[in-house]
């Protein structure tokens, strides 16, 4: 029985054949087939890295901005009776910084979350492949054709005593009886 072995960045998967025609078919006997993914390093990967990295600390930052600001209670501004009105002048600056940490923190969440959407969607356009990558996948490609093209399908009913199940690549057209309407 032989073996695939799928060789990644840090470590290494194998995957035994087993009956399994597909596996079967890319096993040689006493030679395991290794796919070796190796992606070509370029500054955009790091960037992107680096940039997850500090919006991720401006959300965080963000939301503790924020949650500061709502679970901080106000000050009373002023108290008195209705011709003789008190103002606390601490208390409306308190309550101003309130109000800034609020809008602070709402500010650098939302920068922190596009930021994050933005090097997401940088990451997707910036992985570039090897040529021997490309290489092996083209290859893989072919010999699946090449496997697909060759295979028969078992379309015969099994007989008493046989635990096969019969296998049919045609398409089912209906399956629904026809209604007398």
């Amino acid at each position: 029985m032989g073996a695939v072995a799928v060789q990644t960045g840090g470590g290494r998967l194998a995957f035994f054949c087993g009956q399994e025609d597909l596996l079967a078919s890319l096993c040689t006997p006493g030679q395991p087939l290794e796919f070796r993914v190796t992606l070509s390093s370029s500054g955009a990967e790091e960037e992107t890295e680096v940039g997850l990295i500090f919006s991720t600390v401006f959300v965080i930052l963000g939301v503790t901005v924020l949650a500061g600001g709502f679970l901080v209670p106000p000050k009373i501004e002023a108290f008195g009776e209705a011709d003789f009105v008190m103002v606390d002048r601490h208390a409306v600056q308190f309550n101003g910084a309130l109000d800034a940490c609020k809008l602070a923190g709402a500010v650098f969440f939302c920068i922190g979350g596009m930021s994050m959407a933005g090097c997401l969607l940088m990451s997707v356009f910036t992985k570039n492949y090897s040529k021997e990558e490309r290489f092996l996948q083209q290859k893989f490609k072919e010999r699946i054709a090449d496997i697909k093209a060759h295979a028969q399908p078992v379309t015969k009913p099994p007989g008493p005593g046989e635990a096969q199940i019969p296998v049919t690549l045609s398409r089912v057209q209906n399956v629904q009886p026809i209604s007398a309407t």
